[in-house]
This record gives structure tokens, sequence and C-alpha cells, in this order.
């Protein structure tokens, strides 16, 4: 066990990607689960709040602590792979990338691509991650076999699909010791997104390891899952297309949602959106992107490598249908030229990044989806309510998931609050869609009211309950969520 108090030491885990600040007394980092249990134990018998951190990545401040006792899972790393099985088990505390580079090196695929690769994978099973490939493969849950959890009284317990499933909206499940546990699930009706990331999950006979998942924290420290892997596609077809008008882009993006998930040779795994000031925030870096084009897509296809001819001359043809600039179109098929897509798509947020800081500005980042029949709708709305407040901002994201990230810049105290009236003018159109608070990064500690708007304050007391069932004092990740 090494335990940090010196304020130098533990200064790197006093905040994460939102900026937020905090300041646990100290820092334990446990280098088992029996050091792990022995900590909570100790620290729940004294009334010690706990804190969970795992590499800083989240962007809604979950990790971060006013006070307590932070625990960061950074020395839980462990990665065994399974090929024949093809499953993994796999330590909260490797991170995205190196789970991911292991599971290639086997020919093997994990499906869910959540954005931010330096994650730790506890982080994303916290959140319920998502990304650019939940298109096709649907979100983190989707592919959580089981889940090693050490509870907020210190108990150890392992979740496998099918052991402990709710009755109705009740769910009970015992630790190995054989403790049993018993929680009154919260019953409202889950958006209709295809990703969500906005409170507990719940539903009817629900399985107990789908708990866990997405509960930021608050349930208890999810140290180990078994994962779902998938064999590695012989081929990939990648795709950045340009569009003249948001109209033909967004026809294209309809025609495709219904064949995800198909063997057609047009299938893809991905479909990434890039508005016009997006393509002009990158394009000192890309000299190439049309100066006609109104915004582009992002899109990746799989494909065994004998239906190669096919699967090409069917996008080109129907990029030629779609109205798309189709002779202006990138294409790759090989590792070294999807390197290159992948990072024209990260290359936005860097930039991002890089005018607030070197500006001195500030962003609100929207994270909102709606279902699929409302985001026509919804997009109209965000061009709309930009353009009346003569904001600077960029679009871009998961425009297949009907799910998009609006960064709106700020340059003084006023314009920021301005930018905040924005950001809830959207958060209540969204919800009046049927949509989601937060689709993928979760409601940590800045999102707690816009969670409260979403589902009211009995919905809300439901949750406390549920968690006051394993935690009657709330101590594990206090603040996140709701209070």
């Amino acid at each position: 066990m090494i335990i940090l108090e010196e304020n130098e030491a533990i200064q790197r885990y006093c905040s994460d990607a939102s900026n937020l600040q905090g300041q646990p007394t100290r820092v334990l980092v446990p280098e088992t689960v029996q050091e792990l249990c022995q900590s909570v134990r100790t620290c729940a018998a004294d009334g010690i709040s706990m804190g969970i951190s795992g590499n800083g990545t989240g962007l809604v401040g979950g990790r971060v602590m006013p006070e307590g006792t932070l625990v960061s899972m950074e020395a839980f790393r462990n990665c065994q792979i399974d090929t024949s099985a093809r499953r993994a088990t796999v330590g909260c505390g490797l991170s995205m990338q190196e789970f991911q580079q292991a599971a290639q090196e086997l020919g093997l695929l994990y499906p869910p691509d959540p954005t931010e690769w330096s994650a730790a994978m506890g982080g994303t099973w916290a959140t319920n991650a998502s990304g650019a490939r939940t298109f096709k493969y649907g979100p983190t849950r989707s592919w959580v076999e089981a889940l090693r959890v050490v509870l907020p009284d210190g108990e150890e317990c392992y979740l496998r699909r099918g052991d402990a499933v709710a009755e109705q909206y009740h769910l009970t499940f015992c630790s190995l010791s054989g403790k049993n546990y018993s929680v009154d699930l919260p019953r409202y009706n889950l958006p209709r997104t295809s990703k969500h990331a906005a409170g507990y999950y719940t539903s009817p006979n629900m399985d107990a390891v789908d708990l866990f998942i997405g509960s930021e924290g608050t349930l208890g420290f999810l140290v180990e899952a078994e994962l779902r892997l998938l064999p590695a596609p012989e081929r990939v077809l990648g795709m950045i297309v340009f569009f003249e008008s948001n109209d033909a882009l967004l026809s294209c993006v309809e025609s495709l949602r219904p064949t995800r998930g198909t063997d057609a040779p047009i299938s893809p795994r991905l479909v990434e959106f890039f508005d016009r000031r997006a393509l002009d925030f990158i394009s000192p870096s890309y000299p190439d992107i049309p100066a006609d084009a109104a915004a582009a897509l992002w899109i990746e296809q799989e494909f065994e490598a004998s239906r190669e001819d096919e699967v090409f001359r069917s996008w080109t043809t129907f990029l030629q249908r779609a109205s798309a600039l189709a002779d202006k179109a990138w294409y790759a098929f090989d590792e070294r030229r999807h390197a290159e897509f992948r990072a024209f798509r990260h290359a936005l947020p860097s930039a991002v990044y890089e005018k607030i800081s070197s500006n001195k500005q500030s962003k609100i980042g929207t994270d909102i989806a709606v279902p699929e029949d409302s985001f026509r709708e919804f997009f109209r709305f965000y061009l709309e309510v930009f353009a009346e407040h003569d904001v600077e901002y960029v679009l871009f994201g998961h425009i297949g998931n009907c799910h998009l990230h609006a960064n709106i810049f700020s340059n003084d105290r006023l314009s920021y609050e301005d930018s905040i009236r924005i950001y809830d003018r959207c958060i209540e159109k969204g919800l009046s869609l049927g949509g989601t608070v937060s689709a993928e990064h979760g409601i940590g500690k800045l999102k707690r009211k816009y969670l409260e708007q979403m589902w009211g304050e009995e919905a809300i007391e439901s949750m406390r309950t549920m968690r006051r069932a394993l935690d009657p004092n709330a101590l594990l990740s206090r603040g996140n969520m709701f209070l």
C-alpha cells in the first residue's frame, strides 16, 4: 500500500480534465484487493469519505475530492486474454490504449472505442463509456460479462451475468464472504437514445452487472472486469466525405442508420460529423479540405478481403447518389492511412484546447443525445440558437448516434455566462425531444442540476434510496450525480 499525504505528492490527483480542483487529505494506492478492502473498511468505520481515481481524464469532476481519502486504482493493471474464448480479464488501472493494443496484437477487437484512449479501463466501466464505434457495437455495457467489485463496506463481490438478476425492480446479490445485499431499483423509463450516461441504469429483471456499470463510482470500486472480444475485421475501409450542404449530409446519415449491424456492403461501424467551423479549425494542418464543403463525415466500414471491390464500388455509387462531393472524398485502406484519419478526428479537440489555452478563453461543451426521429429538429435548433447569440463555436461528433458535441467559446465572464444560458437552452430542448443530458461523459459533480432537471426530485430520491442500501452514509464518491 502506498500512502501519499504530502501536499506536493497528492497534487496530481486533485483535479481532472474538467479543471475542477479538490484537496483530498491523503491518497491511497492499494496494490492488492485485500489492501483495498481493508482500507475501505477502515474509512467506513471511521466515517471518512472516499473518492476513486483512474487516470484523471474525466470531464465532469468525478474523481475530484474537496476532502477525505482518494483511492487511486492505478496499480490494478492485470490483463489476461483468452484467444480461443475471445475473453479478456482486465484490471481497472490499465489504460484503454494498452488494452486495445494487446487485443490487436492477438488479432482481436474490443469494440467500444471511447475517444480518450489514455482513460483507465475502470473509468470506462464506471461511466458506461462510448465513442465512435458505438454506432455499430453499442456502449461499454454491451461488452462486460463479469465484474469484481469492492463495495462501500469493504466486502468483495464477483458478479457474472446471469448469476444475480432482479425480480422486476428488486435485486439481491451476495459478497464472496456470503453477506447478502438487497436493493430496490429506481423506476423510470430510460430515454430512447442509443447513448446514455445520466443516472443509474434500471429496467425490470435487470442483471446486477448493469447496476454498477455507469454508476460513476457511487456504488463500489470496479476492480476488474471480464470483457467480450471479437475477431478483428479482415479489412476496414475509411472515408472522409465532404458535402456541399447540411441537408444532404443529414439525409446521407439517415439512410446509413438502418444498415448498422447488417452484412450489406454498406454497413458502417462509425459515422462522425464535422461542421464547416470544425473543418476551418483544422484546415491549417489539412489544406486539402475542399473550400466548398459545408460539412464532412468520417466513416469506417469493416469487410472481408474478398469483398473489397464490391464494398468500394457500393460506397462510391452510394456517395454519388447521396449528393456528396464524391470526387473529393479521401479513402483509407491501410493502417498508415487509417491512422491519419484518426489523427484528423482527434486534431479538432487538440486544436480547441490549444485555442482556449493560447487565447485564455473558456469552453462549454454539450453532451446531449436525442432519439433518431428528433435529430433533425435538434440539429436545426443548434444552428438557430448559436446564430441568435452570435457566439463562436464548433459542432462535431457522433452523428450516427444523434449525439453531437457543441464547443462554445467565451472570452470573458459575460460571454461565459451567455454560453451557460445557451447550454441551458440546449438541455431544455434536448429533454423536450426525449433526449439525455449526458450521452457519454456522465454527470459527476458538474452536471448534477441537469440530472435533476432530467429526472425530477422523486426519481433522484429513488436513486439516493438505492445508494443508501449499499452505502448508508454516502461516503463513496460523495457529490457525484447528486448530493
